[in-house]
Parts: C-alpha cells; sequence; structure tokens
C-alpha cells in the first residue's frame, strides 16, 4: 500500500484517475495496524483470484493509499477525520459514501469497497448522461 502524506495527497489522491481508498492511522495504533493486515489480505485475495482466472472484483478498481495523522497534520481534519483507523474513500476530490471508522474484517471491506464501486459507476453514469445534454443542446 502506498504511503502519502501532506505533500503527495494531492497527486497521488486528489487527482488521480481511479478512485483511492485512504486509511488514515497512526504507528502506534494497535487497531490500525490489523486494519493495514485486513487491507493486504483483500489486496491479495484480488491478485490470487485475477492470478486464477477469474473476473476481477471492485478491489481492482481502486488505488490504496496510508496516511499517518501523527506525520502528516494538514490532510487529516480537512476530511474530518477524528478518530483512526478511518477509511474513506475519494474519487475525483470527493468522499465517496460514509467513512468508515474504527476495525472491520477483510469480508466487511469488501462489501464497502463492492457498494462504493457501484456508488462510483452511478455517478460516472449521471456524469455521462449530462455531457451528452449539455453537448445536444449547444448543437441547437
Amino acid at each position: 500500500m502506498l504511503i502519502v502524506d501532506d505533500e503527495t495527497f494531492q497527486k497521488e489522491v486528489v487527482e488521480s484517475d481511479q478512485p483511492v481508498v485512504v486509511k488514515f492511522g497512526a504507528t502506534w495504533c494497535g487497531p490500525c495496524k490489523l486494519m493495514n493486515d485486513v487491507f493486504q489480505e483483500v489486496i491479495d485475495s484480488e491478485k490470487e483470484d485475477v492470478d486464477a482466472g477469474n473476473l476481477p472484483t471492485a478491489v481492482s478498481d481502486f488505488k490504496f493509499v496510508a496516511m499517518d495523522v501523527n506525520e502528516s497534520v494538514e490532510i487529516p481534519p480537512t476530511y474530518a477525520v477524528r478518530g483512526i483507523p478511518t477509511t474513506l474513500v475519494i474519487y475525483q476530490g470527493k468522499v465517496v459514501g460514509k467513512p468508515l471508522i474504527g476495525m472491520m474484517q477483510s469480508g466487511q471491506l469488501q462489501e464497502h469497497l463492492d457498494t462504493w464501486s457501484e456508488k462510483i459507476k452511478e455517478l460516472n453514469e449521471i456524469k455521462e448522461e449530462v455531457e451528452v445534454e449539455i453537448d445536444v443542446d449547444e448543437e441547437d
């Protein structure tokens, strides 16, 4: 998982072409360390499935990053991170869905990724419809 900080967050997260799952945590935080394992388990499971010839799941739609709230003090308050671990999905600079606060199992994370993936697909479909309507209106 890529580690981001206040200086790299804009480029790696806000300007990313794909949705980004951001795990806010700290090195001293026990649940945050466990969440690192949960994230890695989900990512590895996806890779194993694809290597076995299965179709990719929603995991492949996302980029995964982590931010240490003790080392990066500017970004977390911008996204109302008040407790750790907190997990957000950021797409095109905006938070998608509700933040996930606290520990979860890999199956729970997978369910949230599936939900977020569907929301992002819906947003993209709406965006495409609006762009088509604007293009049609401009032709008149």
